[in-house]
């Protein structure tokens, strides 16, 4: 593994321990905050989540085509683990819209990881 691969392995790993730490708290923000706020925030943790977690996938797999879906089925199980966590947090519940938003969000960060390798490639 070169350096590149294992610092966006660290930035993942970073990044997912500060998702879950802000799950476990009753209320994230410390204020109740509209929805389009809450799903433009849950979306965009996860598609940071999905470019760092596409970034290291690639430096393991060396820019195979399925490490982009495997990355992708990865964040998408963290999402659903988040919310069960959420679940377990008085004070917060598990949302299945939220979930597919962080799909949806990862999906995204993925993509862009994905179309500026094949940029890059050309």
């Amino acid at each position: 593994m070169n350096f590149r691969t294992a610092f966006f392995g660290v930035l993942t790993a970073l990044w997912a321990g500060f998702i879950f730490y802000k799950s476990g708290q009753a209320s994230p923000l410390g204020a109740p905050i509209p929805e389009w706020v809450a799903v433009a925030l849950h979306f965009s943790e996860y598609a940071l989540l999905g470019v760092l977690a596409s970034c290291f996938g690639v430096g393991l797999k060396g820019g195979r085509r399925n490490v982009y879906f495997a990355v992708w089925a990865a964040c998408i199980l963290y999402g659903v683990s988040d919310e069960l966590h959420q679940f377990l947090v008085p004070g917060r519940v598990a949302d299945f819209f939220d979930v597919t938003v962080d799909a949806a969000g990862s999906g995204f960060g993925v993509l862009v990881v994905s179309l500026a390798a094949a940029i890059i490639r050309r």
